[in-house]
């Protein structure tokens, strides 16, 4: 009974994290943050207005998929969650070379 339940569990927070990856602005957050930490005004060109990408990273943070840091005025964002690079990889969505600001998101 307990290991249906730790399943079942395992189960819902991999839905989760996947249901977190299909809406288009989260993906393409992680891909920016795929290339190392960085702060919500490096995220905003190309994914969208602040608001939105705030409004996302805070889901993001809610599901453990990132952390935040307080840097000064500034929040720093990486991704935290060891398999979510894994997934970007598999989908070849990333590779070993780290993104630019530039990065063109059309998938």
């Amino acid at each position: 009974m307990v290991a249906e339940i730790m399943r079942r569990a395992g189960l819902d927070r991999a839905l989760e994290l996947l249901d977190a990856l299909a809406v288009e602005t989260r993906l393409k957050i992680l891909l920016r943050l795929a290339g190392g930490e960085r702060c919500v005004c490096e995220l905003i060109p190309g994914i969208g207005e602040q608001s939105n990408v705030s409004r996302h990273l805070a889901r993001l943070k809610e599901l453990g998929v990132v952390t935040c840091r307080v840097d000064g005025p500034r929040r720093m964002y990486r991704i935290v969650n060891p398999v979510v690079p894994v997934i970007l990889k598999t989908l070849n969505l990333v590779s070993d070379e780290p993104l630019t600001e530039t990065y063109d998101f059309e998938l």
